[in-house]
């Protein structure tokens, strides 16, 4: 039941009103002038006011208008005389949610108590949601220092800061980098920081939809359209109409659905298969591509037009080995992230892992440093060893490397073939980590000149 004050200077109407709702089962309090009633709603800050808009002193709409700008401001019915509706349409302008004239219906004024409350109710859970979708996946979720990584932040504010002036016609917006950079975390900040983050997010793998199926998934079906087809089906573009539909893998797409796609974006319409009838897509586009888009497009399996038509925002995450010193800042933070979840103390690197976590060329990326810290957290004690973090998958079998002061390289031959290549990928690997990612403490410790641990280093993507 919702909490009311009734603002009216005719005592007996204000008290009916107010034994009225009480009635009903609202907590209902009466005041007879709109001074007393913005003290009133100052202090105890209601879920609905009832204002007359006659009032001796200030009157309902200067009311109305000193809590224009106050954020939990109360919803507000207001009270007019029989046919003043210009007096009524100013109210509105000023934020009222509903009017009723005078001589007062209680039925009809306790039937907009109950659809104003349900609102007010709708509005606190839609406020309660983007708020906990902000905490998950905001702004302050994207975390490094590097160029690349601050331009797509920046670009996320700019969007954001743009408000309800794009909502008609939001920006379409591309995003690429390798698997792992963080493109899906990406997508969410665009949309929960922007206009339509009250709107839903619809996430679609491309790549995880069949071949056969994709047009149908993504644009719907009219009943008969196909052999399976017994009922109609909205498309995934339908059902995130108002939000954000974010086309992950977009490279996978075929591409005579590509085409359709182009039209859907440039038209914002759709037309289902085996439907004649164009529906709205009043949606924002967010794709991701992993792939290397000019590699695609000569490749002849991705539209140029549809990718000109996409990069009117172009965010690119590079690899986590590219980034610098935004490996530390992760490290920091999936640590702390981990450690917080299971409820342990926060622990502690030794020299030699921290040097391999900075040195390791991480080719699953950010995704693949989540998971590794994740597990040596599970494993370990207050302090995490090089022991403790997963093995690379890409470290020969039969060849290891044990850790401390001196360090042996051991060699089982049972194993199967040994690359002599792969050899020498994991030497220099495990000399870089002991170095702490230094090329020429490494190349020392390898007896090699700075210039050739360089290019060995980068022939392995080491460096």
């Amino acid at each position: 039941m919702a909490s009311v004050i009734v603002v009216e200077d005719e005592a007996g109407l204000g008290r009916g009103l107010r034994d009225a709702l009480a009635t009903a089962g609202h907590h209902a309090e009466w005041v007879p002038n709109a001074e007393q009633g913005l003290k009133w709603i100052r202090r105890h800050r209601p879920d609905l006011a009832i204002l007359d808009v006659r009032l001796p002193g200030m009157t309902g709409l200067e009311l109305l208008t000193e809590l224009a700008d106050d954020p939990d401001r109360p919803a507000s019915i207001v009270i007019t005389a029989y046919g003043d509706i210009g007096t009524a349409v100013k109210a509105i302008k000023l934020g009222a949610e509903e009017f009723l004239t005078k001589p007062v219906d209680l039925h009809a004024l306790l039937a907009m108590v109950e659809r104003t409350e349900g609102r007010q109710r709708s509005k606190r859970a839609l406020a309660f949601h983007r708020k906990e979708a902000q905490s998950k996946y905001g702004l302050h979720r994207i975390i490094g220092r590097c160029e690349a990584v601050q331009r797509a932040t920046k670009l996320v504010r700019r969007i954001a800061e743009l408000g309800d002036t794009v909502v008609q016609e939001p920006p379409n917006i591309l995003i690429t980098g390798d698997t792992g950079t963080g493109k899906d975390l990406l997508a969410r900040a665009f949309h929960v920081e922007g206009a339509r983050a009250a709107g839903p997010f619809v996430h679609v793998n491309c790549a995880a939809l069949p071949e056969a199926l994709v047009e149908s998934e993504l644009f719907g079906h009219a009943k008969g359209a196909f052999t399976d087809a017994r009922s109609a089906k909205i498309g995934l573009f339908e059902l995130a109409n108002d939000g954000t539909l974010y086309l992950d893998e977009l490279g996978q797409v075929p591409i005579h659905v590509q085409a359709k796609l182009l039209t859907a974006i440039e038209t914002r319409a759709i037309r289902p298969v085996g439907s004649v009838e164009e529906r709205p897509a009043r949606v924002q586009i967010i794709a991701a591509m992993n792939q290397p888009v000019q590699q695609s497009i000569d490749d002849g399996t991705f539209r140029e037009d549809l990718f000109h038509r996409l990069r009117v925002i172009h965010a690119h995450l590079p690899p986590l080995r590219e980034r610098g010193s935004d490996v530390e800042l992760l490290i920091d933070h999936f640590m702390e992230m981990h450690c917080a979840r299971l409820k342990v103390p926060r622990k502690t690197l030794t020299a030699d892992a921290a040097a391999f976590l900075h040195a390791y060329h991480w080719p699953g990326n950010i995704r693949e440093l989540h998971h590794w810290l994740e597990s040596a957290v599970l494993q370990s004690g207050d302090v995490i060893h090089l022991r403790h973090l997963p093995m690379p998958l890409d470290q020969p079998a039969g060849v290891k490397i044990t850790g401390g002061a001196k360090p042996t390289l051991d060699v089982d031959w049972s194993a199967g073939p040994i690359m002599l290549e792969e050899i020498e990928r994991q030497l220099l690997s495990d000399a870089l980590a002991r170095a702490g990612g230094n090329l020429t403490k490494a190349a020392k410790m390898l007896g090699l000149t700075r210039y050739t641990m360089r290019y060995r280093a980068a022939k392995h993507g080491l460096g």
